[in-house]
């Protein structure tokens, strides 16, 4: 039995490609969205002015987010997230 070719891949059997913790099999299908929660509180605790808030809110995002594509804490921390 030979080993199929490059050109039959298809949804099943794609070519090698880094894992992504956010994809979904065809199924995955009628569950809400993802989302990110940003609690007001802690942050209100840990900024002293409006812009430090804004600030903490943008970064609490994009760190999230990253996490969302599977990007580790350390490498988020190194990226200053």
């Amino acid at each position: 039995m030979t080993s199929p070719s490059r050109s039959s891949r298809s949804w099943w059997n794609p070519p090698s490609s880094p894992s992504r913790t956010n994809s979904r099999a065809p199924w995955y299908a009628g569950v809400q969205p993802d989302r990110i929660t940003i609690y007001r509180l802690p942050i209100l605790r840990h900024c002293w002015s409006r812009w430090e808030v804004v600030d903490q809110v943008a970064k609490t995002v994009v760190h999230e987010v990253g996490h969302y594509f599977g990007i580790t804490d350390h490498r988020l921390h190194e990226l200053g997230y």
